[in-house]
This record gives structure tokens, C-alpha cells and sequence, in this order.
């Protein structure tokens, strides 16, 4: 039937999956707090509004050896470079490319230009994210 009202695949599954309830949205927003997330009066009974709050960070294609090196010891990322939960996001990122959560970033914390431009271009960025419905 949605053929016929002139849908492509792509907005016939995204109808389908609205009905079935199983979209998942996102949004960047502007750097809250530090450690925060939705209180239990939002995300628990009665609400139970399916939304959470997660830094992640994003790394384009295949991150190469030469490449996770200069994220886990270039001086100018010393600020995260000894964060425990950035190590391990970085090691996720070599082992897995996609995306991965890491929570304890300094708020407002953004890859330096030596990192993402010249003379590294390594493309990897750091942004929060709002998740609905996951």
C-alpha cells in the first residue's frame, strides 16, 4: 500500500518500524553538564520516556596503529589521554570502527586542530548526543 502512495523503501521501513515502535532518534546538543543524566521522574515509571543522554565519540573508516598511538599520547591531548574510559574508547575504535560512548571528557572537550587537521587529519570528533527510543 505505501508503494502506491509513492514511498520509497527507506520511508516504508521507517513507517513500519513507527508502528512497531522501534525507531531510534538522535540529536547533537549543545555540552550539559558534566555527568548528566535524565532524572528518574523523566526515565522511570510513570513516564518511562526512553531518552538518555551519552558523549560519543565518532571516528570515520578504519582507524590505523600509527593513528590510535597519536590519540592515546599526542601532548595535546593530555587533558584525556589518562582517562581510563578514553583509552578504552580509542582501543574500541581500533578494534570495532563505528562509534563508541565515553562518559569523564572534560565539558566543552574537542579534538585539537593538530589532531584533526594538519598535519595528522585523523577523523575523529567528540559530541553529545541526545538517544530516543534506542
Amino acid at each position: 500500500m505505501l508503494q502506491k502512495l509513492n514511498r520509497d523503501e527507506a520511508a516504508t521501513q521507517f513507517f513500519i518500524a513507527t508502528l512497531r515502535d522501534e525507531i531510534s532518534q538522535e540529536k547533537t546538543v549543545a555540552v550539559l553538564p558534566a555527568g548528566f543524566t535524565f532524572p528518574v521522574a523523566i526515565t522511570g515509571a510513570p513516564n518511562s520516556v526512553p531518552i538518555r543522554y551519552e558523549p560519543v565519540l565518532r571516528f570515520s573508516g578504519s582507524m590505523t596503529a600509527a593513528q590510535r598511538t597519536i590519540l592515546l599520547t599526542d601532548p595535546s591531548l593530555a587533558a584525556v589521554a589518562g582517562l581510563p574510559a578514553y583509552q578504552q574508547a580509542i582501543q574500541e575504535l581500533f578494534q570495532q570502527p563505528a562509534q563508541t560512548t565515553v562518559t569523564g571528557l572534560p565539558t566543552g572537550f574537542t579534538f585539537p586542530v593538530t589532531i584533526t587537521g594538519v598535519p595528522n587529519n585523523i577523523p575523529i570528533r567528540y559530541e553529545p548526543v541526545l538517544r530516543f527510543n534506542e
